[in-house]
């Protein structure tokens, strides 16, 4: 109540100075960020997006000094500055989904939380809680941004409900041996834990997932990849050790941001793996 009192207060005074347009309150909200006057700055993002409700920049540097303004008083909520996170995402603000993905792990529900069904939860914890299929209560949970259901007896998923702002999703350890078709569903999805299961394929979906930075699939019986795994292009990180690949998947060469790549454990002729480190310089190969 008192942050909204004195963004309240803010908002009034500074409407006697107003500026020109959005770009001018933005201009401004980014000098006091970087004096550090946080409730000025949010002032001033704050009239930034009433003029242009699309400022995808001004929502997340609302989100930064938000932040920064509750690491030193308490004054705003965790739902408060995700809030603005998840809009600067929609809006297409990429540096909102890191944000996303580092912040989504600081307050985690685990399985022994009571959920009424009508909180805001982000992060979700359910691993080592001998769950046996895939938890029908997280389908209603449309903010959630971090799944975790590691180390259980999962055997199969039928489909992912639609959690369109799902940034971090763990099943390893588990014992699937697919993943669903509608994988392609967790559309901001930046990284995929699916190691240590039982799987042998992955579905083509799952080159729709332009967000994804990091796929883990070590420990699998992974015998081929989808031929358009090239499409896969913000890809930095890929683990495909401790499988049955008899050779390099095709189009994995044309992964040009992809910076680790783990093949060591495969059936995969060591000079098929030393031409690959010739095509990709920049890439560290396993």
């Amino acid at each position: 109540m008192r942050y909204f009192i004195l963004i309240s207060l803010l908002l009034f005074t500074s409407a006697f100075h107003q500026l020109k347009d959005a770009k001018s309150y933005y201009e401004s909200g980014m000098k006091h960020l970087k004096s550090k006057q946080f409730l000025p700055a949010i002032a001033d993002f704050t009239h930034a997006i009433s003029i242009n409700a699309r400022f995808k920049e001004a929502y997340l540097q609302r989100a930064k000094a938000k932040l920064f303004l509750r690491e030193e008083t308490e004054l705003i909520s965790i739902k408060d500055i995700y809030s603005d996170l998840l809009k600067a995402k929609e809006l297409g603000e990429k540096e909102a989904f890191y944000f996303l993905w580092k912040k989504a792990r600081t307050e985690c529900y685990t399985r022994k939380a009571q959920l009424t069904g009508k909180e805001e939860v982000y992060c979700l914890d359910y691993s080592r809680a001998n769950l046996k299929r895939f938890p029908s209560q997280i389908n209603h949970l449309t903010s959630l941004l971090s799944l975790h259901l590691n180390h259980n007896q999962i055997s199969r998923i039928g489909y992912f409900p639609a959690l369109e702002n799902l940034i971090t999703l763990d099943v390893d350890n588990n014992k699937l041996s697919y993943l669903p078709a509608n994988i392609h569903q967790l559309s901001a999805l930046v990284e995929l834990n699916a190691s240590f299961n039982q799987l042998k394929a992955l579905p083509h979906t799952i080159t729709q997932l332009k967000n994804l930075k990091a796929l883990y699939l070590r420990g699998n019986k992974i015998e081929r990849l989808p031929i358009s795994i090239s499409q896969l292009q913000s890809l930095e990180i890929l683990d495909l050790s401790l499988n049955s690949l008899k050779k390099i998947p095709q189009g994995i060469e044309n992964l040009k941001n992809l910076q680790v790549l783990y093949l060591f454990g495969n059936e995969i002729p060591e000079a098929e793996i030393e031409r690959l480190k010739v095509k990709m310089p920049y890439t560290v190969i396993y």
